[in-house]
């Protein structure tokens, strides 16, 4: 709960948890959310967030003993800086595929 806290408005918090789960995972993945304290790319960061808190738990829970030290927000912040990178990449920049690669997966 405290990661939310953190990256809430204060005065939103109530708001943000009233929804049904599969309403509340809709509304933030498609929406610039109002309840954010930075909405830039909202979308990215929540999505970063939610899948963070899934892995977190489950390393918790079946790695007991390699707990990493970096927190939730700093690995999903560095996820969503990635995904931006990657959704601004002008097409001209893009590797195309080399022959070799195309060999490869012609068999698929």
């Amino acid at each position: 709960m405290h990661v939310w806290m953190e990256m809430l408005r204060s005065e939103c918090v109530a708001e943000f948890f009233g929804l049904a789960t599969k309403e509340w995972i809709h509304v933030h993945l498609n929406n610039q959310s109002r309840f954010a304290n930075d909405n830039a790319h909202w979308d990215l960061m929540f999505g970063a967030l939610i899948w963070n808190i899934w892995i977190q738990r489950n390393q918790l829970m079946f790695y007991p003993f390699s707990y990493g030290s970096e927190s939730v927000i700093a690995v999903s912040r560095r996820l969503k800086d990635e995904m931006c990178c990657k959704r601004y990449v002008p097409s001209s920049i893009v590797a195309r595929p080399s022959r070799s690669d195309r060999e490869l997966v012609s068999w698929v």
